[in-house]
């Protein structure tokens, strides 16, 4: 992307999102850097753009009317970008994807490394959030994709296209007396001190619903601690005498070694991964050449454990 177009691309992620802060991580850029692209912005425009207005940002009159133009020229670039590569039969530019915790950490990257390999020239920035949050980026236009559990946010506004399927697990540290134990009631594990994710998390949101299908009321569940990240419940669960309901890909290679999934009656549960994409979007050909690597990709399986 030129110069003025990836300043202009951070000056409409900004106003987008209200936050320099989530627009570097939408941008996979540092926020010093954001700053500096909407400041050269302001400096060749002669005018400020934005203002601050305590913690949120607001835009000054020419602002208003730079904004009203930005993501059309941005639509444009895309689609003379996209014009160029049927021609040439060349893949750039830039990708920007959200995905929730357990998909960025554990197979986008394997993923993204495969699809470079034949596509070098396009740029993937990665914004790591809760199914919610991506959701919410996708509609704001802040990210081109995104991939997140299903039964977590409201697709109807999305195309949506099934993606693969992923086994959610109760665990408890090695040492814990219930891994010892074979086929394992809900109601022996509602003894147990939780730790759940926070409000947004597709995995909580599946867990509450795991229980109410099974008749159990979530607010019989004795949590103890709430966390933001998966990484950091199997942290919390390795440490303690509490369990956790996790996504199987997570448990995958080093530094799970203290965990052990539970034997519990009820049987394997799965949850779906969905890819999905704004319905009015201007559909690039590099986003399509990226959704079949990723459903060519070898690390969207499920590790035994």
């Amino acid at each position: 992307m030129p110069k003025k177009d990836a300043r202009l691309r951070a000056f409409h992620t900004v106003v987008t999102l209200g936050s320099f802060t989530r627009a570097a991580d939408a941008l996979s850029l540092s926020q010093q850097a954001v700053s500096f692209q909407v400041k050269s912005l302001e400096d060749e425009l002669g005018t400020r753009l934005l203002q601050r207005q305590g913690k949120n940002i607001g835009l000054t009159e020419t602002g208003e009317i730079l904004f009203r133009y930005a993501k059309q020229i941005l639509d444009l670039y895309s689609a003379a970008e996209d014009a160029l590569a049927r021609k040439t039969g060349s893949i750039g530019g830039s990708l920007s994807i959200g995905a929730t915790g357990s998909i960025a950490k554990y197979c986008l990257p394997k993923a993204i490394g495969e699809f470079r390999k034949s596509h070098q020239s396009v740029t993937v920035a990665v914004s790591v959030a809760n199914s919610e949050r991506v959701a919410k980026l996708l509609s704001q236009e802040a990210i081109d994709l995104g991939i997140i559990s299903g039964g977590s946010v409201e697709l109807n506004r999305f195309i949506v296209e099934p993606f693969f399927e992923d086994e959610l697990v109760f665990v408890a540290a090695s040492k814990n007396p219930l891994t010892s134990r074979k086929s394992l009631s809900l109601h022996e594990l509602l003894a147990s001190q939780f730790i759940i994710r926070e409000k947004g998390s597709g995995t909580r949101n599946l867990m509450e619903g795991y229980f109410r299908d099974r008749g159990i009321d979530v607010s019989a569940l004795s949590v103890s601690t709430m966390m933001g990240s998966t990484d950091a419940v199997k942290a919390s669960v390795a440490s303690s005498d509490g369990i956790a309901m996790v996504s199987k890909l997570s448990l995958g290679g080093p530094g799970n070694e203290d965990l052990t999934i539970l034997d519990v009656d009820t049987g394997p549960f799965f949850r779906s991964f969905y890819i999905v994409r704004l319905r009015d979007s201007y559909l690039r050909r590099v986003l399509d050449h990226f959704v079949r690597a990723l459903r060519t990709s070898n690390s969207f399986r499920s590790p035994g454990h």
